[in-house]
């Protein structure tokens, strides 16, 4: 699959809107008028039928049917698949697939050691789930400022940083890493482990470099998304796998099951069917991911000359060139 860092950089260079909706007044109708999806010729404010092509839906119906026949929907061999591709994906050393965004977070929480009273810095703008994993397992939200980017400020980890704090939790906002790798830094500098919620921005492999434990998302409507609710967690840490998998199921030795290697574990893996959804819609997302390099290539070049675009809708036009329904 392709690394969409370079592009990811290049889209979060933002104007305005308004220039954007003029000079590109093609692309704005072909968004509000397309049939990829289903024959209407219209966009819903909430396109639920959308989220998956005539041919994704048709493949992730074969692959359902074989998942039904075998009888394996909780363990199965796609949860290795899907584990195995996103671990070379990433570089990584391990991929634990999950049940979720949210308990990829708590799984890598209790991983690097965080225990209820501790402390963890997040931004103050996120979804729930950030917060959320952080209470779940008995620590305490610390709020880091933000700025324009809506990112975490780096300085903020020193400035809000205390004898409790086990972990800073900086958040992919939208799809943006900006600071991500400075947070790092200075977070190495000051022996606190780093958790990546990149549940926005699947595809970004360098961020695997700048973290301890990097958390993913495919809930249906992320960027790449199973039939349902699951996600992953992903590290260059061999250590950080084994208590990673142990706390993802029941606290069991890997491949052991029954057999514990520490008191207690969430029951938190990703289930087979899911992952075997989500195997179909990564190989759509490799597909996708060339055509997008294909076709953002034109809009930087004029991007060079005239500038534009605002993120909402730098997004949509992203959408529109992962399909492949604009000619730029």
């Amino acid at each position: 699959m392709k690394d969409v860092s370079i592009l990811n950089e290049m889209i979060f260079s933002a104007s305005t809107e308004n220039e954007l909706q003029e000079k590109f007044k093609d692309i704005y109708h072909r968004i509000n008028n397309e049939s990829e999806y289903d024959d209407s010729g219209s966009v819903e404010f909430l396109p639920l039928p959308r989220l998956n092509s005539h041919s994704e839906r048709s493949e992730v119906q074969d692959i359902i049917s074989v998942v039904i026949e075998s009888g394996f929907f909780t363990s199965g061999p796609y949860i290795g698949k899907v584990e195995e591709t996103l671990r070379l994906f990433y570089g990584a050393h391990t991929c634990i697939a999950t049940s979720s965004g949210t308990d990829a977070l708590k799984i890598a929480l209790k991983s690097v050691g965080v225990e209820p009273g501790d402390e963890v810095i997040v931004p103050l703008n996120s979804f729930a789930a950030t917060e959320n994993a952080v209470m779940a397992v008995g620590a305490v939200p610390v709020f880091a400022n933000i700025d324009s980017s809506f990112n975490m400020l780096p300085d903020e980890v020193d400035r809000l940083r205390t004898s409790k704090t086990k972990a800073v939790l900086p958040v992919c906002l939208y799809g943006s890493c900006m600071y991500i790798d400075a947070i790092h830094r200075i977070a190495r500098k000051a022996d606190i482990p780093v958790i990546v919620d990149a549940a926005q921005c699947f595809g970004i492999r360098s961020l695997i470099s700048h973290c301890d434990l990097l958390a993913l998302s495919f809930n249906p409507f992320k960027n790449i998304g199973s039939l349902g609710k699951s996600g992953a967690v992903l590290t260059l840490s061999p250590e950080l796998a084994r208590l990673a998998r142990q706390y993802s199921y029941h606290g069991f030795a890997e491949g052991k099951k029954n057999i514990k290697a520490q008191n207690w574990g969430l029951n938190s893996r990703m289930d087979n069917l899911q992952a075997a959804t989500l195997s179909v819609k990564l190989h759509h997302f490799e597909n996708n991911a060339s055509i997008l390099f294909k076709k953002l290539k034109k809009v930087f070049v004029y991007k060079k000359k005239h500038g534009f675009t605002p993120f909402y809708a730098k997004c949509l036009l992203i959408k529109m060139c992962q399909y492949e329904k604009i000619n730029l």
